[in-house]
C-alpha cells in the first residue's frame, strides 16, 4: 500500500513538473522538408563543441532559432537541447509518429506529455512521450489512483537528424510464467 501511494505521489510530481512541449516549431523548415544533404554533412563532420551551439542545430535545420541562450547559461545541459527541440519542432513530431503508430490522440481523457533528451554526443534526440488519463489529478482514494495507473502509457521516440524515426522497445523480463523451468 505503501508502495502504491509513493508511486502515485511520484506520478502527481511527473504531471506537475514535466513541461507539456507540444508546441509546433515557431519558423523555418519543418524537419524532413527541402534539400537538407548538406545540412547532413555537417552533423556528421561536426566535433562535440560545435554541437554545443545554436548556430549547429541553426545550419542543420536551416532555420534561425531566437530566444535560446548559450549552454553555458543554462544550469542543466538537457534544458538547452530541449529549448532547441522545443524551437524546432522535435516534440510535435514525436506526437505525430506515435499518433500514428499507437493511434494516440489529444482528447478530453488523456494528457500527453513529452520529455526531450539531446546531447552533443548523438545524431538524434531521444524523446519520451507518456499517455497520462487526465481523471489520476482529481482521484482521491489509493484505489481510484492505482486504476488509473494502469491505462498510463510510455514510448519512446528516437528522431534522427536525418528525420528518420524509430520506436525502440525495451526487452521485458519474463515472468514467473514465462521463465525457463530448471530440471
Amino acid at each position: 500500500m505503501r508502495d502504491c501511494k509513493n508511486m502515485t505521489t511520484n506520478i502527481a510530481g511527473i504531471i506537475a513538473s514535466i513541461a507539456l512541449l507540444t508546441a509546433p516549431p515557431s519558423s523555418g523548415t519543418a524537419l524532413g522538408e527541402g534539400d537538407q544533404s548538406d545540412r547532413f554533412e555537417t552533423v556528421r563532420s561536426a566535433d562535440e563543441s560545435a554541437r554545443k551551439q545554436v548556430a549547429f542545430f541553426e545550419t542543420l535545420y536551416g532555420i534561425k532559432i531566437e530566444g535560446v541562450s548559450p549552454l553555458e547559461e543554462y544550469q542543466d545541459p538537457d534544458q538547452f537541447y530541449s529549448a532547441i527541440a522545443q524551437k524546432v519542432g522535435i516534440p510535435e513530431i514525436a506526437f505525430k509518429a506515435v499518433e500514428k503508430r499507437f493511434a494516440w490522440r489529444r482528447d478530453g481523457a488523456f494528457l500527453i506529455q513529452t520529455v526531450v533528451k539531446g546531447s552533443w554526443l548523438g545524431n538524434e534526440w531521444g524523446v519520451m512521450m507518456m499517455r497520462i488519463p487526465k481523471g489520476i489529478v482529481a482521484a482521491k482514494s489509493v484505489e481510484e489512483k492505482r486504476a488509473f495507473t494502469k491505462e498510463m502509457e510510455m514510448k519512446f521516440v528516437l528522431i534522427n537528424y536525418d528525420g528518420s524515426i524509430s520506436f525502440p522497445e525495451e526487452k521485458k523480463k519474463p515472468t514467473k510464467e514465462e521463465s525457463p523451468k530448471k530440471e
